[in-house]
């Protein structure tokens, strides 16, 4: 019997940083499953590489050693800003993480755009 993968006791034992062209497909396949179940699929990796190329939208994940697991995709415009997908998988679920990963988008994207 396999062992369940080990938590960490805090969110802050997982990194955020911006989301890679190369970090794409993983994102569309968390979408797909764990946000657009049921509704067919329209965040392909076609369309998170585009948002992720996108100077107006701000993409992050959260990796545990090389695993993707979390990630927010935040669009800014003009006047307003929405947040496009956000995703934490479920063994890493209630630890806080998409709660901090929805905290991080403007204070990434100030330093960013500076």
């Amino acid at each position: 019997m396999s062992q369940p993968p080990e938590q960490p006791m805090s969110t802050r034992d997982i990194p955020v940083r911006l989301a890679r062209a190369d970090d794409a497909q993983e994102i569309a396949l968390m979408a797909r499953d764990l946000i657009e179940t049921g509704l067919g699929w329209s965040w392909t990796r076609a369309r998170v590489s585009k948002s992720i190329a996108n100077r107006d939208t701000l993409s992050i994940v959260m990796c545990r050693g090389t695993r993707l697991v979390g990630f927010a995709v935040m669009f800014f415009g003009d006047e307003h800003a929405h947040l496009n997908l956000l995703a934490v998988r479920p063994e890493f679920q209630r630890l806080g993480d998409g709660w901090r990963s929805r905290r991080t988008p403007p204070a990434s994207a100030r330093f960013i755009w500076k």
